[in-house]
């Protein structure tokens, strides 16, 4: 059993590759062919998943997709997942990247893999994580809503704990310790002394104080001075143009490079579902020929 209760039972790790849901969604008469193929042609171009699609039609419910792919995938469905209060475990991945994998990392079970929550179970997404966390993962499956909610708490997580660190860090800097002095306590209560009228006969004669001239004295080097620094002043100034143009420029290759991934992926989305369609229907045939003929 799991540390916090999310897991009953051990986890089945997941047939590869998984079946394709809109296979088994026609196999089974939950769509018919020409949903099915509305389905394809909407999901390509949205990057929702086939199960988003059947739902947002009313096709099935998220209940229904979430058993479906337990099914297929062998995985199981944890109704009420709840994340760890260890910030090992909350930690193990950074906002952006929950988003990115749209998986939420729950809870170490008692072997200590990672319990990572998935609304679907693709074979892109299982092979990230691995190649994130190796063999020490243990997914299972939320309905989508759950784990969109389970996102958010962890995109807060990370930005109160970037708002608490960064709160500390002020408060080192203001604290400042008061320096301490070597007077004792007992010789600043003590009174001065005071002079008798002998002390100020034995006094030496002061010598006049010579006038000070507080005028600055000419400096010959000031002028050219003044113009080194105007000149490393205007050519920093020209440095932080040009950085900041070429951060912009980064930036925008960042933003394309975030469109790519993201049309890719869902170009692998719809491979993967084709892919599963033709094994499950080349594996339907070779039971159907090894029936026994009549």
């Amino acid at each position: 059993m799991a540390k916090s209760g999310v897991l009953t039972e051990p986890v089945a790790e997941a047939k590869s590759p998984p079946r394709s849901l809109g296979m088994w969604a026609r196999l089974t008469g939950v769509l018919t062919a020409e949903q099915l193929q509305l389905a394809y042609a909407e999901w390509e171009k949205s990057g929702e998943s086939p199960g988003e699609v059947f739902v947002r039609h009313g096709w099935m419910t998220e209940q229904m997709v979430a058993d479906a792919l337990s099914e297929l995938s062998g995985l199981p469905v944890v109704p009420k997942a709840k994340r760890s209060k260890d910030p090992e475990v909350l930690g193990a991945l950074s906002a952006k990247d929950v988003w990115l994998l749209e998986a939420c990392p729950l809870e170490r079970d008692d072997q200590g893999n990672l319990v990572i929550a998935l609304a679907d179970p693709s074979d892109a997404r299982l092979r990230a994580l691995k190649e994130r966390f190796g063999s020490g993962i243990r997914p299972v499956i939320v309905v989508n809503s759950q784990l969109k909610s389970l996102l958010e708490e962890a995109q807060a997580y990370e930005a109160e704990s970037e708002e608490a660190t960064a709160v500390a860090e002020e408060v080192d800097e203001a604290d400042i310790e008061e320096p301490e002095t070597d007077i004792e306590e007992d010789e600043v209560a003590s009174d001065p002394p005071v002079a008798t009228v002998d002390d100020v006969d034995d006094a030496p004669e002061l010598e006049p104080v010579k006038a000070v001239s507080l005028a600055p004295e000419p400096d010959e080097d000031s002028a050219g001075a003044d113009d080194q620094l105007e000149r490393l002043h205007d050519r920093l100034a020209s440095e932080y143009a040009q950085a900041n143009e070429e951060l912009v420029a980064y930036r925008q290759q960042f933003a394309e490079i975030d469109e790519e991934h993201a049309r890719l992926k869902r170009s692998i989305t719809v491979l993967e579902a084709k892919v599963g369609e033709q094994e499950l229907l080349v594996s339907l045939i070779k039971a159907k020929l090894k029936e026994p003929r009549a």
